[in-house]
């Protein structure tokens, strides 16, 4: 991974004609301090602290910023791909900051409290296995990453529909089980290539035909990094979502209910994840899916890896498709991702409609009902309710009483 990230930064640079096309189309400049800034100069300060460490304010906050959207992909007219140039700017300027571990701790600590707030002790364990779980040959590897361990009733879910359609499958996620693009942001290359090894020998130890992704952070780290190039897989990846869109007949097979709600799906473009996701609720039975206004040039998810960087951004993207959504008259607002639904999920206490990711309306359909546990301790509105609502999976999973009741409302919020 080292020697690849040196050569892709010196190929960049001798590629870049430094003419600031990416900084000109970039959706997030308006959003920050940089707005009016000189494109070929915010270019050139960009190459300079990709390829040497040289640090300018301002080259800083741009990539800091940058939400790794994809508006600039196709506007280069030397056909240079600047979200990975963007991609491996955040190495470098996190290499001068030298805390990826420190932050993936922390993080790592936040999703187990809440996973473990909201599943049985015994299925966390079964689901953070570090060799997986499932079938010893499976047609499928479902590798979720880890932060949807923050919403474990949409990894359920996915899991549930996957034994619906009759996939022999096998799991594999967890903290453990990380894609290593924490620390290669943080810029701790060296840690990201172990843990990006790690996890390729799992994925090769599981032996399957396919590896299904959830996480879109994941998704950026497997096609930017060159990790793909690195390692040649013998099996295809492909998102979770795609999959369920090629099995669109054995889908409308299995529904045993119609979901009789007008909806509208929150979308992002830096991925092709909305398009997949749009054509899986197509199928469902009763579901009247209507189009809405909102700024999907903006990133790939609302999570910490992607709109999160851009708080004004995002403020304005929510802004904006719940007013869309109130206007549209929806009864649902479907999220494409655990990232997009921990963000959007509080605001069913203010607005007249529910917040549900997809794989749950997908489920509804099939007769799957699971509990949101999460939304359900955002809407509590603070700590110690939480904690009433939560005593159960406290005992059960021995958990310090203080620090969850001193830590849980900040851990919900966080990223946010």
């Amino acid at each position: 991974m080292q020697q690849h990230v040196k050569e892709r930064r010196q190929a960049l640079n001798e590629q870049c004609i430094r003419c600031g096309e990416c900084f000109r189309v970039c959706p997030i400049v308006p959003f920050t301090p940089l707005e009016g800034a000189d494109p070929e100069r915010m270019t050139r300060l960009t190459l300079d602290l990709l390829t040497s460490g040289q640090q300018t304010q301002e080259a800083a906050t741009w990539t800091a910023s940058c939400t790794l959207c994809g508006a600039c992909i196709g506007q280069c007219p030397e056909d240079i791909n600047p979200r990975e140039l963007l991609f491996l700017t955040k190495n470098r300027l996190g290499l001068e900051g030298a805390t990826a571990q420190g932050f993936f701790s922390f993080m790592a600590q936040g999703i187990n409290l809440l996973a473990n707030l909201q599943l049985p002790s015994a299925e966390f364990r079964l689901l953070t296995s570090p060799s997986g779980t499932g079938a010893e040959k499976p047609e499928v590897l479902f590798y979720y990453g880890c932060n949807v361990l923050r919403t474990p009733d949409i990894l359920l879910n996915a899991i549930d529909i996957l034994e619906r359609l009759g996939v022999s499958f096998r799991v594999l996620g967890g903290t453990a089980n990380c894609c290593g693009t924490v620390h290669f942001r943080g810029g701790d290359t060296a840690k990201a290539e172990t843990i990006e090894n790690r996890l390729y020998d799992r994925f090769v130890e599981a032996d399957p035909e396919r590896v299904l992704l959830w996480c879109p952070s994941c998704e950026i780290q497997f096609l930017e990094s060159g990790t793909t190039q690195r390692h040649q897989p013998s099996f295809t990846m492909e998102h979770y979502a795609r999959f369920l869109a090629d099995k669109k007949e054995e889908l409308k097979r299995s529904y045993s209910r119609p979901i009789t709600k007008r909806a509208a799906l929150h979308e992002h473009a830096g991925l092709e994840l909305g398009k997949w996701v749009k054509e899986v609720l197509q199928t469902v039975p009763g579901l009247e899916l209507v189009e809405l206004p909102q700024m999907q040039e903006t990133s790939y998810t609302c999570g910490i890896g992607s709109l999160a960087l851009a708080p004004n951004a995002r403020d304005a993207v929510h802004s904006r498709v719940l007013e869309e959504a109130v206007a549209a008259g929806v009864d649902l607002l479907i999220t494409p991702d655990h990232g997009c639904q921990v963000s959007l999920c509080g605001a069913e206490k203010d607005y007249p409609f529910a917040v549900q990711n997809f794989v749950a309306v997908v489920g509804a359909a099939m007769g799957i009902e699971r509990d949101d546990l999460y939304k359900r301790y955002m809407l509590c509105g603070g700590g110690e309710k939480i904690f009433a609502a939560a005593k159960g999976f406290v005992q059960d999973n021995q958990l310090d009483a203080t620090n969850v009741r001193e830590t849980v409302w900040e851990t919900l919020n966080w990223g946010r």
